[in-house]
């Protein structure tokens, strides 16, 4: 059975001839743009396949740098065997020092860093540039001047007057993941909607999948939690128009209960009737009392005793969102969960902040993510699906560490255990 999607919109070619041309480029590139970062752009050939963004250490010095270019080379290297690439990248640091204050480019030291180590380790470096407050150079131009080349070569480059008349223009980093303001009418009709529809029913705390049995019938009316929740990510996924007020209480409701936040997620993940449909295949019964985690500190890395085996939300979800691609349905899922969380009492936003957060962390930002589950936490801290999205947001989406976790470790004592071991990586985010 082969999840269906929408084919993605035309991609719209920027030609780049300068370092100039790039970095009047790079926020079209990477959709937001951020001080004190390190832009790491990917190439295929001579187009650009994707990127990843770091945070810029608070200093040169070697203890606030050391294993950040190996780390750079770590996800490149892993990236490229992802998507079967291995052309060289271009490198951008973003920063609020000055040329003057540096008494020369910033952040060099770091830059003729990381430019050895991507020599070192076999791909090297297209382009390596930095964009500062008062001025820009390409690190590799021997002869950039010492104040660096005036700003107005970014802002007046044709890429970039060609973005502003063309209403192309993109947000900060800062303001991605944004609540907005609702609407008093909006809000007072979501609150009725509220009212009306009661708490969807929580399942009992027996073991998952609980035993088969003639006898026995789930305490949820499994069929209409499928035929709801698929109605409920059906809406959420569409292409154009806004949620009802009825359609936004019910994703509030559904974000409330885990089994269906997980079907919801699955949803996202594939279509809408999928997760039904599997449930058909597999039988409901696997998919209600799902735990959200059971992978606490009593199994993190470095501790002793048995393991936990079967399935967990996070379980799935650590293994399944490796291998997501579709992500031009996302940008629309994201606007109208904003819109949601904007008209949700805020008693009950936690399940939905975290639902979002993962969708943001789905799409490459763990910033946004984290972000977002520190304001799920500040209304909630006992908050369980928080809790388990903060666990799957600490690396990038595109890791899926083999060491962590196995397949079968949802399969059950009979035939795996789930697996911890130790494992670093960079807080990368896919731009």
């Amino acid at each position: 059975m082969s999840p269906t999607h929408a084919s993605p919109p035309a991609t719209r070619i920027i030609s780049c001839k300068t370092s100039a041309d790039l970095l009047a480029a790079l926020p079209q590139l990477t959709g937001f743009t951020a001080d004190d970062s390190i832009f790491v752009l990917l190439f295929d050939g001579k187009r650009t396949s994707g990127c990843f963004r770091l945070d810029l250490p608070v200093s040169e010095d070697d203890e606030d740098t050391e294993g950040l270019p190996d780390a750079i080379c770590d996800v490149l290297e892993d990236l490229g065997d992802l998507h079967g690439t291995t052309s060289a990248p271009a490198v951008v640091i973003t920063c609020s020092q000055t040329f003057e204050r540096a008494g020369g480019a910033p952040w060099s030291r770091l830059a003729e860093r990381i430019e050895r180590r991507l020599r070192e380790r076999g791909p090297g470096v297209r382009d390596l540039c930095c964009l500062a407050a008062d001025g820009w150079v390409s690190y590799l131009d021997p002869s950039a001047p010492s104040r660096g080349r005036p700003l107005g070569e970014i802002s007046e480059n044709p890429i970039s007057l060609d973005a502003g008349v063309n209403g192309r223009l993109v947000p900060d980093l800062a303001s991605l993941g944004r609540i907005p303001r609702p609407d008093p009418a909006r809000l007072a009709a979501v609150a009725a909607a509220l009212e009306a529809l009661p708490a969807f029913p929580l399942p009992g705390p027996e073991p998952v999948p609980p035993p088969r049995s003639g006898s026995a019938k789930p305490a949820i009316d499994t069929g209409a939690t499928f035929t709801q929740t698929a109605a409920v990510a059906r809406s959420l996924m569409r292409v154009d128009g806004a949620l009802s007020p009825r359609m936004t209480a019910r994703l509030i409701r559904s974000a409330a209960s885990p089994d269906r936040w997980l079907q919801m997620a699955l949803a996202v993940l594939t279509r809408p009737d999928f997760p039904g449909e599997l449930a058909r295949d597999l039988g409901p019964e696997r998919f209600i009392g799902v735990p959200v985690d059971i992978d606490g500190p009593s199994t993190a890395a470095g501790a002793t005793g048995p393991r936990r085996t079967g399935w967990s939300i996070r379980r799935i979800l650590f293994l399944l969102c490796p291998d997501f691609t579709d992500r031009e349905r996302l940008p629309d899922i994201r606007d109208r969960l904003l819109t949601a969380i904007s008209e949700t009492p805020t008693e009950l936003r936690p399940p939905l902040l975290a639902f979002s957060a993962w969708v943001w962390w789905l799409a490459g930002s763990q910033t946004v993510a984290g972000r977002q589950v520190r304001e799920a936490r500040d209304i909630d801290p006992e908050d369980a699906l928080t809790a388990m999205v903060a666990r799957l947001i600490r690396t990038p989406c595109f890791y899926r560490p083999s060491g962590e976790l196995s397949v079968g470790a949802l399969a059950g004592p009979d035939r795996a255990e789930a697996r911890n071991a130790p494992f670093t990586r960079p807080n990368a985010e896919a731009a």
